[in-house]
């Protein structure tokens, strides 16, 4: 394990943990993941952002990290300093989660996020099980695989009253059979102990994620870059797109918000990409606690329409001041993406309409809206 953030707690502060695990390279070398290292360091930045405001009495603790790139070693910084990440293997992985849930565990409140990207599969023998693939080291002859339904009943019995929420963006595709075992060691767990931790996959079950090497100018206009496509997702969730409009300076991102927004996200740039769009899932419960609060809600508006606009330009009146606004996309449906607060439209400096509260992730104007 790599320690890149490690910041003490003030009293009476609740400490967050961050894990990071990211599986770039691979046996087959047409499975890897190239650019992991950049992606690792975004990801580590995006956690240590002044952007990321937590719910009372919570602050960034730990972020720990273990990742792979095909192009070499992977360096990333922390609080000031350059480490080189040690690798997901097997055994690494095993050890480096065990340590995260028992640091977690230590502390009263403590939360803990956890994101994996790399590979992976679904087996069904007996019930659906998600194996999450480690990278192999040199005395392995196949790829290792993590069980991620035994390694999830070891958080949810060890942390009955924590909040845990973790990011998986693997393939949930039927897979071949891999050398698999959950983290626990000996220990004894209830394996079926109730669902605490708040589970969000970047797809549904026989369904693929994806690993974009080449976006297309569309994709990266609509606000996703190269890389993990459904992490994006997650952050730009996490972040504030989709996140429930209250009337005060911060606004709630809540599981239900993170879930609705990433299925609309994934669905927008896999459609500008041209490839088969995923479906996100999270948790069953529909808990509106906060998970974090955002400064900078924003949503999607689409302009569905034959006649007007034509120019792709909106004019929107947010708290009364005017902005103009291009579209995404330059044919219908126009796509914008703008601060989630009551809008005034206009489109080709036409005549203002009737304002509309964003309280989704994307409003649909119609033409009959228009006219």
């Amino acid at each position: 394990m790599t320690n890149l953030v490690d910041r003490p707690t003030a009293a009476g502060q609740i400490p967050v943990h961050v894990l990071i695990i990211i599986v770039g390279k691979y046996f087959e070398k047409s499975l890897n993941l190239g650019g992991a290292s950049e992606f690792t360091q975004e990801l580590v930045d995006f956690w240590k952002s002044k952007r990321r405001h937590y719910p009372a009495n919570q602050s960034l603790a730990t972020i720990d990290v273990l990742a792979s790139d095909p192009d070499g070693s992977t360096y990333i910084t922390g609080d000031g300093t350059v480490k080189a990440v040690d690798s997901p293997n097997f055994a690494n992985v095993r050890r480096v989660m065990r340590k995260w849930v028992k640091t977690i565990e230590q502390t009263e409140g403590a939360v803990g996020f956890l994101h994996w990207i790399g590979h992976g599969n679904e087996r069904s023998r007996g019930g659906a099980m998600t194996t999450l693939c480690c990278e192999a080291d040199n005395s392995e002859d196949r790829q290792p695989a993590l069980n991620w339904t035994r390694t999830l009943g070891y958080i949810n019995d060890r942390l009955r009253d924590r909040s845990v929420y973790c990011f998986l963006d693997a393939c949930r595709t039927q897979g071949e059979e891999r050398e698999y075992s959950g983290i626990e060691d000996g220990d004894s767990y209830d394996l079926w102990a109730p669902e605490r931790a708040y589970v969000f996959t970047s797809t549904e079950m026989n369904s693929s994620t994806y690993w974009l090497r080449d976006p297309k100018p569309q994709t990266r206009k609509a606000g996703c870059d190269k890389q993990a496509l459904g992490t994006r997702a997650f952050m730009a969730a996490l972040d504030g797109f989709g996140a429930r409009f209250e009337a005060s300076n911060r606004m709630p991102i809540t599981a239900p918000g993170i879930v609705e927004a990433a299925k609309h996200l994934v669905n927008r740039w896999s459609r500008h990409q041209g490839i088969p769009a995923g479906r996100p899932e999270g948790p069953r419960s529909a808990d509106e606690r906060a998970i974090l609060f955002t400064e900078h809600a924003m949503s999607a508006v689409d302009v569905i329409a034959r006649g007007r606009p034509s120019s792709a330009l909106c004019q929107a009146r947010p708290s009364g001041v005017t902005h103009t606004f291009d579209a995404e996309t330059m044919t219908a449906p126009y796509e914008f993406r703008l601060v989630r607060k009551p809008h005034s439209f206009s489109f080709d400096n036409g005549g203002w309409e009737t304002e509309l509260d964003i309280f989704h992730p994307v409003v649909r104007l119609y033409e009959d809206v228009l006219s």
